[in-house]
């Protein structure tokens, strides 16, 4: 057994510390400089290296080295009552299902064909919880939630009912045979109904959480939340939250915080028969446009939430007794504390104890992490190397485990163990101790092959307004450089959403074109999360204008410093992303020299047709209008348009069972280029949805994708 070869010390700090630039005017030979010497990071002394072509160095990372680096952990949940940290391990090898683990032992919850999946709003998360020994899940070949009892095998404790999704559950701490969760009702032709539910894991009988008033009738629930997530019972069992919102928002765009009131029903010699919960409504959030999250109890009587009231997404806290809320921090911390809820169970803050919180928040797209005092509002920042952080949770005072990922270092499980300071003192390595997951048979990580990420702020030199986006510059010690004179060519990565993010930290997929020689750059155009409500709302009606612009702006301002050859840019990207990427080469026909698109949307019309009920008014306020109202503004806007223009080599992967971009929009794609001479091949993987998961798709879908780019820039590959 070996501990994960994650290195985290000053070096590194100072390493990161410098990969942050800021670009408002010329170029600045400072950063040419500082990935001129990355490119040579970790030279073997031994050997001479070489120049050869960029784009065509030989890699120890292949496609098929990749998909064999392990199970990935996809998501993290804690006993409360025994402070057991279990996690979802995903197995590509087996079709992409999700079993889970104790963290303690790796001992597996379940054995056999059972898959802890969800796909609540499609998109799923939140499938497991556990308490006092005992985990439920959600089993996604069924949909059923099932009991595990210690040493047990899973059991059924809801009905067979084809058409009823569960996520999201929370155990009553007084009451913990009923859980509560989010079902999604697919039953009714005309509506599918979201809303909280109790589960009782005794009888199998699931009812609403909200009373009588919001069971199911014909059609939608007038005047009722389209959906809700976060349910969470208070310490004391009393009180119950749930976060929601209407159509046509989003939860990060506008959302409420209701509570109800809980207390058992017993018969005559005192058993308990149910939870009767009364006087559901809404505590926070009334105003339009302002948007909550994340709710935890803190004790019986107060609870910390996100709020976007100030322009970015900060802490709150709300008391019951008085019925108020106030920040946390005294003044606006200028970062956002949260991201966009696009799964269930995404976590960015935590109760260490009934007077501190820990948070990460973003960065120029890195993960920060704060220690908050919330009796003062006294905020420190405890440094580390983590570059991204997500699914942070309590496991006891002073405890928190969250999966991090490092600049050299895969996602992991991690440990934080805090010790508050007095108030003014400086928190430094002492105040806090950190512990990752041994992992068995953890393979070594050859990281002086692996290229450290640069964030870049550059302006718009038309509006002003600023691009953010992260660097990979080609790193590979075998090499010195490409031929002489030669800079490297660059994959643009468009991150999908759109209201999404691309973040720093290793990615392997990252890796394997930038040992090969390739810049591999991120944007996080105008419209992406965590840079405050400001800069996500400057896509507002211009899906395909401002992120297209923002790419090329971006591919040109980094030319012009020397740090990459903006003549052989290739643009792919995924969802969203392959909608950019469409858009971009059909738009621009003449920048991008080739094009990767995956399971992306190319007509807008028949996308709202089709979609499903989370996103189907999203779409709306990124477009404009509708397609009945302005059909010349949706038809223009979709790249199928202007499919004819698109003159660059382009590559089309789609999954043939994806619900959220039907795979028609790939065929017409395809169809439409090669009927006017163009250059697009299309591949489409049986047995995948909207995104890959099976271990032979990411491999081959990796493979085409590097042999596509290599063929489209062949030439001289003689080594100097």
């Amino acid at each position: 057994m070996r501990s994960l070869s994650l290195r985290i010390g000053l070096s590194e700090l100072v390493v990161l510390a410098l990969h942050v630039a800021v670009v408002v005017g010329r170029p600045r030979s400072l950063w040419v400089d500082e990935v001129q010497k990355q490119a040579t990071f970790g030279a073997d002394a031994n050997s001479k290296p070489q120049r050869h072509p960029y784009g065509f160095w030989d890699s120890p990372f292949s496609p098929e080295w990749l998909v064999g680096q392990g199970n990935a952990i996809e998501d993290v949940f804690v006993d409360p009552v025994e402070s057991e940290v279990y996690y979802t391990e995903r197995r590509p090898t087996e079709g992409g299902r999700n079993i889970l683990r104790k963290a303690s032992t790796h001992e597996a919850v379940f054995d056999g064909p059972w898959d802890a999946q969800t796909t609540v709003h499609e998109y799923g998360g939140g499938h497991a919880v556990a308490y006092n020994g005992t985990v439920y899940f959600s089993n996604l070949p069924d949909n059923r939630v099932y009991q595990v009892l210690p040493g047990g095998t899973p059991k059924a404790v809801t009905p067979e009912h084809t058409h009823w999704r569960f996520a999201d559950f929370t155990v009553h701490p007084v009451y913990p045979r009923f859980l509560s969760a989010i079902r999604e009702d697919h039953s009714m032709h005309d509506c599918t109904v979201n809303q909280p539910v109790l589960i009782d894991t005794e009888t199998g009988l699931v009812r609403s959480a909200g009373g009588a008033a919001v069971q199911p009738g014909p059609g939608c629930l007038p005047g009722w939340p389209a959906f809700f997530d976060s349910p969470r019972f208070s310490p004391d069992g009393k009180h119950y939250l749930v976060r929601a919102w209407y159509h046509p928002y989003m939860s990060w765009e506008s959302s409420e915080i209701w509570l109800a009131d809980i207390e058992p029903a017993v018969d005559t010699s005192g058993e308990i028969i149910t939870l009767l919960t009364s006087n559901l409504r809404p505590i926070l959030g009334d105003e339009e446009e302002i948007a909550l999250g994340e709710p935890h109890w803190v004790n019986a009587n107060s609870f910390v939430f996100t709020n976007d009231v100030d322009g970015y997404i900060n802490p709150w806290i709300y008391d019951l007794p008085t019925d108020k809320a106030r920040p946390l921090v005294s003044s606006v911390v200028e970062e956002d504390f949260g991201e966009a809820s696009w799964w269930f169970g995404l976590s960015h803050n935590a109760v260490l104890d009934e007077d501190h919180i820990i948070s990460t928040s973003f960065r120029n797209a890195r993960s920060q992490f704060y220690l908050i005092k919330i009796s003062d509002g006294t905020i420190q920042e405890l440094r580390t190397a983590f570059a991204y952080v997500n699914h942070l949770h309590r496991v006891a005072d002073g405890k928190a485990v969250f999966i991090g990922r490092t600049d050299t270092g895969p996602p992991a499980l991690w440990w934080m163990f805090v010790r508050p300071r007095p108030t003014g003192a400086a928190l430094d390595e002492a105040s806090y101790q950190l512990s990752a997951m041994d992992v068995p048979d953890s393979k070594d990580i050859p990281t002086d092959y692996i290229s450290r990420p640069i964030a870049y702020t550059l302006k718009h030199p038309a509006t002003g307004e600023p691009i953010h986006t992260i660097y990979w510059p080609p790193t590979n010690p075998k090499y010195t450089g490409g031929l002489p004179g030669e800079l490297p060519p660059v994959v643009v990565n468009v991150h999908g959403g759109p209201t999404h993010m691309a973040w720093q930290g290793l990615s392997w997929e990252t890796q394997l074109f930038t040992s090969r020689g390739f810049g591999w750059l991120s944007v996080n155009y105008g419209g992406s999360m965590t840079y405050g409500v400001g800069y996500r709302e400057r896509l507002l009606g211009k899906w395909g204008i401002v992120d297209v612009d923002d790419s090329v702006e971006a591919v040109k301002q980094l030319g012009e410093l020397g740090i990459l050859d903006a003549s052989r840019a290739v643009i792919r990207g995924g969802s969203a992303g392959g909608f950019t990427t469409f858009a971009a080469l059909a738009n621009v026909p003449d920048f991008f020299a080739a094009g990767v698109a995956m399971y992306g949307v190319s007509d807008l019309r028949t996308l709202q047709e089709a979609i499903h009920k989370f996103e189907s008014h999203y779409l709306l306020k990124y477009v404009g209008g509708t397609p009945e109202t302005d059909p010349e503004l949706w038809w223009e806007r979709s790249p199928i348009s202007k499919a004819a223009h698109i003159k660059s080599p382009l590559l089309i992967l789609q999954g043939a069972e994806d619900t959220v971009v039907p795979v028609d929009q790939a065929v017409t794609m395809l169809e439409t280029i090669k009927k006017h001479g163009g250059r697009a091949e299309l591949r489409i993987f049986e047995g995948e949805g909207h995104g890959w998961r099976q271990a032979k798709t990411v491999q081959e879908a990796l493979e085409r994708e590097i042999e596509w780019y290599q063929n489209v820039f062949g030439g001289n590959q003689t080594s100097v």
